[in-house]
């Protein structure tokens, strides 16, 4: 029964979405797209109090409570890492493609779904890589596109360290306080479990098997995003400038 709920929460998520980008940048209606934004908000929480309650009942832990559970400790962190400053570019973004939209639709008469693909491959990394080669000077803040992409990465695995941190910390204190068991099963249950092979590591899908899988990710993604910042990407247009060089 409890995963219901979360398919029909997952679905309340993309309506509700729709609806805020809708309200928001269709039909310009600020304050109901904050409604349908707050609804966003509910709708991540209302499970969690569920979720608790059917783990306590039922004495099992599955992947859809730790599902529940782990979205309602990423969204704060995320808004409490990127805030306001995530939202913003978000906005901007959507409200600069929307309008973009409406201008190719009015100039070249197209249609909506035609101007809507057009204005997709007008990219930021397009543009970029346009002024690049007309100007030789990077956009924005004056950083070159490859630094602003590496730190990009850092602050974005920033965030899964923190996230990592706190959904450490509480599987720890369900440990501690005997909520949960470090052989319970995400699946099905407590009964045998076959271990998942990932390469040379193998870990069994319970509590101790996924807090070993997130570790690996963690050090995989931290290798992947700093890998950036040792060996940045190649600069938008920085080839073509050397040959006109």
């Amino acid at each position: 029964m409890f995963w219901a709920l979360v398919v029909l929460s997952e679905a309340l998520f993309w309506i509700l979405l729709g609806g805020f980008a809708l309200a928001r940048y269709l039909w310009g209606r600020r304050r109901l797209s904050l409604l349908f934004l707050v609804a966003l908000v509910v709708n991540e929480y209302w499970l969690v109090p569920v979720a608790v309650r059917d783990v306590a009942h039922n004495g099992r832990f599955t992947v859809f409570h730790a599902d529940v559970l782990l979205e309602a400790v990423a969204l704060p962190v995320v808004l409490l890492v990127w805030g306001k400053d995530l939202f913003r570019r978000i906005d901007r973004g959507a409200e600069r493609y929307v309008s973009e939209v409406r201008a190719i639709a009015e100039s070249e008469g197209l249609g909506l779904p035609k101007s809507a693909v057009a204005a997709l491959a007008r990219s930021r990394r397009g543009r970029a890589a346009q002024h690049w080669e007309e100007t030789g000077e990077p956009r924005g803040d004056g950083s070159p596109p490859d630094l602003d992409h590496a730190r990009r990465q850092r602050r974005r695995w920033y965030i899964h360290l923190a996230i990592f941190i706190v959904g450490q910390g509480l599987i720890q204190l369900a440990l501690f306080t005997g909520f949960l068991e470090p052989s319970d099963g995400l699946f099905f249950g407590n009964g045998p479990r076959s271990a998942i092979s990932l390469g040379p590591i193998e870990f069994l899908p319970d509590v101790t098997g996924l807090r070993t899988l997130w570790l690996v990710v963690l050090v995989v993604d931290f290798v992947w995003s700093f890998s950036y910042t040792l060996w940045p990407k190649e600069q938008a247009g920085e080839t073509a400038r050397d040959r006109g060089g």
